[in-house]
């Protein structure tokens, strides 16, 4: 709290003055909170003093209000263009970001990212850091549904395994160096409100995975060019229960990973990656978006495809603009070169492997 009353003094956030007529005056308030990752990262305490925004009336106190927040693409992009460009690359961090506090020491960041103390924590946590390693992050027999009665839920045993706990300290190490688990997070996050047994044994998998694998690293290399190119895939029907299907995409900026997470929504991101990076003084020509089945690419470029699938036309129509203005082609890529296929369905070992060292997640 005294950290915070000094940033705040230091920065001038205020002025004082006298109170005008008629004017309601909006107080503030202590929020504290104990940050970090229960089990897996030691716990600190921080203090924000803040304005009661709910008592607020928009119009008259305040217009537009946002909270500025960095997505890790951005980030991902800087680290392609700083390799691309042969940059000396500084990290820092400020305690009161939006205050600009004062960074007495400075810190070098190397361009391989990897996050093996953080992934031996996780393991440790969980007890798992003894258990018989894993080559893929799931099996391909596992079939799994959700609990349809209360018959198949047993509240008891949701309340004895970690399962929320476990899947969000995975999901963090995801989000930062880690795509090759975005599909398997996606699987058994489906079951965080009824887990049962079959669905903590595949939890558990993904842990004996990510033993073997606790030391591959997100690596950026210096390529030729930094073109944006993506890469798209879909599982139709994927899911047991309702049959919904699973669609992921990979943007890369120069041969380097920028995004990972179906047509139309990739070429979103796709546009929007060609904006920052022109933003940055890097000229993008058409953005090229891989795409392994010929029925999809023929539906985004011809009407005749679609007169039974009204109910995209809108969509159809927004990727057909951008096709007919040359902002995007979508071009066809053999199923064993396309990134986007280790988000979207479990894979044969030698395939992973492959698809690891395309998305440049290797241990060296």
């Amino acid at each position: 709290m005294e950290e915070e009353i000094k940033s705040l003094k230091q920065n001038n956030t205020w002025i004082l003055t006298k109170k005008p007529e008629n004017k309601k005056v909006i107080g503030c308030r202590w929020v504290l909170k104990k940050r970090g990752i229960p089990g897996v990262e030691q716990s600190r305490f921080k203090a924000r003093l803040v304005a009661k925004g709910f008592l607020q009336v928009e119009g008259i106190n305040y217009n537009l209000i946002f909270s500025p927040m960095v997505k890790h693409v951005s980030i991902w992009i800087l680290l392609s263009l700083v390799v691309y460009q042969n940059l000396e690359l500084e990290q820092m961090d400020v305690k009161t970001t939006f205050l600009h506090g004062t960074l007495k020491d400075r810190v070098l960041h190397r361009l391989t990212l990897f996050q093996e103390d953080y992934m031996q924590k996780v393991l440790t946590t969980f007890g798992m850091d003894q258990a018989k390693a894993m080559n893929t992050p799931l099996g391909s027999y596992f079939k799994l549904s959700s609990s349809k009665d209360s018959k198949e839920f047993d509240e008891s045993f949701k309340e004895m395994v970690p399962y929320s706990r476990t899947i969000g300290s995975i999901m963090y190490a995801m989000i930062r160096t880690r795509p090759d688990l975005a599909y398997p997070v996606r699987v058994i996050s489906r079951f965080m409100s009824k887990p049962k047994r079959d669905h903590w044994n595949v939890v558990k998998w993904v842990l004996r995975y990510i033993r073997g694998t606790k030391k591959l690293k997100l690596n950026y290399v210096r390529e030729s060019s930094l073109k944006v190119r993506g890469f798209y895939d879909s599982d139709y029907a994927a899911t047991l229960d309702k049959r919904r299907s699973a669609t992921g995409y990979v943007f890369t900026v120069g041969e380097n990973v920028a995004k990972y997470m179906a047509l139309t929504k990739a070429i979103k991101e796709g546009i929007w990656l060609k904006g920052v990076m022109e933003e940055l003084g890097c000229k993008q020509e058409t953005i090229e978006v891989f795409c392994d089945s010929q029925s999809a690419i023929n539906l985004s470029k011809n009407n005749m495809h679609h007169e039974r699938a009204k109910h995209i036309d809108i969509r159809l129509n927004f990727v057909r603009d951008l096709l007919s203005k040359g902002i995007v082609k979508i071009l066809k890529i053999h199923i064993e070169e396309n990134l986007a296929d280790v988000l979207t369905k479990t894979l044969s070992v030698n395939k992973f492997k492959r698809m690891l060292s395309l998305l440049r997640l290797t241990e060296e």
